[in-house]
């Protein structure tokens, strides 16, 4: 196969100093296609077991799908590395510029090992690869390193991904910042570039990519756009990015408010897709090739920000940063993302971390002392965001936060680990699991710890989409699991193509037609399929190789003891005996035995050779 690949991977070991090129396996590229397929599979194959994710020989790799860079619609990329909030796999997507670029330059993906004795930054144009000093970009935040790097080098055409203080100052959550403001958000990826010492990745490439049979893949693509311009989601996305539905979400109990406590906002009028609108943006932003254009520019124009520029919130946080904060002004809520963007911290955990920090605060766990005076409360944006500060800087009670809320809970001991709201150490996103039992199982057995995109059964349990011609019962337990195996086998397998889970209105038979014109592939939608779920058993034995048992696919204390108080969900929870018959029922559909381990028939089945030991 050569459309669609180079074949190559570059590899740079910043110990030694030393930059060769990997090359892939026909079998890597046959089983598992690219993206998240390729970043299962290496993980698997190249990371060290049981390395500690701050250790020099954790491994991170930036990876482009087959067809990024092509103008096939909402094609992605991601940054794979083991996870220093939860010891797990972990792989982070994110849109913009820099994967194509990646691309542009002649590689399938970036393997980065070791660790630099000083800052450093690589530089990377086709076949010159050179790892420079940084030491003057140590410190700056993440809008401060394009200007430095774009003045440094006097072109602005190149892509780059950056930390900002927070990845500096190993926060177990700190972000990736790529094509100025596309996040690798989820997982502390920020942090293990902090670990070794690596501020920034510059690339420009002048590499042309072709495709195999360019009149059946332009077709593939019309027919592509075609569908996604004729998707009412399509239109919802383009009007109002993700939070569209804060307050559908809200009216129906599924909107985490005050750390969890609550499912619905009073404010959340205040901080949905028309607030923004109205308060904030002025244009439309679209990743490359992306009909959908769903990220926004704004202008904080009212209040002490004024004057501000910042990119659009997305739902998840939304949610997290605001009405899981008390916070209904969105001026306050934008200054909060924009705050992370700047220090490099993902949204999501930051928000989960200050709310579980405000109850602690309430409970008498943490001193205004402990917070270098700050008097924290549900809705007091100057103090929140004045906590986000000392996290990413880890001042004060910041230093126990940046560990994330599984750590710090366990540090502060008496009842805070009863309200540290996480899976497997990853904060939880902004669904409320306690209504919605599919996507509460998809939080327990995601393989990056609780997330809603490894398994969004919303669509399902609230949205009103059909089942085999069905409707969903979205408070019963039964049947979830097998709702639940078809969503993540099949996001699995686009997530190989990377392509932006936006799209999902493409049908898989669209996709594969876009990949066998482009390639030298020749395979159905089914294959997706069939790859997908490769990459759930070989993410699963990589978590397995860690350390993490069935124990681990667990759900916060709160969710498990403590109903609802919302009217349209009221004494809702999902009981141990509730997820232990989840539990069960998923694994005895994956082909696993009852404590999660995929059977040797399950891996012989998929045609995979991995063995725990």
């Amino acid at each position: 196969m050569s459309y669609g690949y180079h074949r190559r991977f570059l590899h740079i070991d910043l110990t030694t100093g030393g930059i060769d090129t990997f090359v892939p396996g026909e079998e890597l590229i046959e089983k598992f296609i690219g993206g998240r397929g390729f970043a299962a599979k290496l993980m698997w194959d190249l990371a060290q077991p049981r390395v500690d994710a701050l250790d020099p020989g954790n491994i991170i790799m930036f990876l482009p799908g087959p067809l990024t860079g092509t103008v096939a619609p909402c094609m992605r990329s991601l940054i794979v590395f083991k996870s220093p909030l939860t010891g797990t796999y972990c792989d982070s997507f994110h849109g913009g510029f820099l994967g194509p670029e990646i691309k542009y330059a002649g590689y399938d993906g970036i393997i980065i090992t070791g660790r630099a004795s000083s800052p450093a930054y690589l530089y990377i144009e086709d076949d010159t690869v050179e790892i420079r000093e940084a030491s003057h970009l140590w410190g700056l935040n993440t809008r401060e390193v394009y200007s430095a790097l774009h003045e440094e080098l006097s072109d602005r055409r190149f892509e780059l991904a950056c930390i900002g203080p927070a990845g500096e100052k190993l926060v177990r959550f700190a972000l990736i910042d790529c094509s100025h403001h596309r996040q690798a958000g989820r997982g502390g990826g920020g942090a293990v570039l902090g670990s070794k010492n690596l501020k920034a990745v510059v690339v420009r490439g002048s590499h042309k990519l072709s495709v195999k049979h360019p009149e059946r893949f332009m077709a593939a693509v019309r027919r592509a756009y075609k569908i996604l311009a004729s998707d009412p989601a399509t239109a919802e996305y383009n009007k109002y990015g993700s939070v569209g539905g804060v307050v559908d979400d809200s009216e129906k109990g599924a909107l985490p408010t005050y750390n969890f406590q609550q499912a619905s906002f009073l404010g959340a009028e205040n901080i949905a897709g028309p607030a923004h609108e109205k308060r904030l943006w002025v244009r439309n932003i679209a990743c490359m090739g992306c009909p959908i254009a769903c990220s926004k520019m704004g202008i904080i124009r009212r209040g002490k920000h004024r004057g501000i520029i910042a990119d659009s919130v997305e739902y998840e946080s939304t949610a997290l940063l605001g009405s899981n904060l008390g916070i209904s002004k969105v001026e306050d809520l934008q200054y909060a993302n924009y705050l992370c963007d700047l220090y490099g911290l993902d949204t999501m955990s930051t928000g989960g971390v200050v709310g579980f920090a405000i109850e602690a605060f309430h409970r008498g766990l943490i001193s205004r002392e402990d917070l270098g005076g700050l008097k924290l409360d549900f809705g007091a944006g100057d103090s929140i965001h004045q906590l986000i500060r000392k996290i990413a800087l880890r001042e004060d009670i910041g230093d126990l936060l940046a560990e994330g809320v599984k750590r710090a809970s366990e540090q502060l001991g008496g009842d805070a680990p009863r309200f540290a709201m996480h899976t497997k150490g990853l904060e939880t996103p902004g669904y409320e699991p306690r209504g919605l039992p599919g996507h509460a199982l998809g939080y327990a057995v995601a393989d990056r710890g609780g997330d809603h995109e490894r398994g969004y059964m919303v669509h399902y349990e609230m949205r009103g989409a059909l089942w085999k011609g069905q409707p969903v019962d979205r408070f019963s337990r039964k049947g979830k699991a097998e709702i639940l195996i078809d969503f993540q086998n099949r996001t699995s397998g686009t997530d190989t193509l990377i392509a932006c889970h936006y799209a999902l209105a493409v049908p898989l038979e669209v996709y594969a037609e876009l990949l066998n014109a482009a390639t030298d592939f020749d395979i159905d939608e089914d294959y997706f399929v069939l790859v997908g779920e490769r990459i759930w058993n070989m993410t699963r034995l990589f978590n397995l190789r860690e350390g993490f048992t069935r124990a681990d696919d667990d759900l916060p204390i709160r969710v498990k003891e403590e109903g609802l108080p919302d009217p349209p969900v009221r004494g809702q929870r999902i009981t141990q005996e509730d997820l232990d018959y989840m539990l069960d029922d998923y694994y005895r559909l994956r082909g696993w035995d009852e404590n999660g381990v995929p059977t040797e028939a399950k891996l012989a089945s998929l045609g995979l050779d991995a063995r725990l030991q």
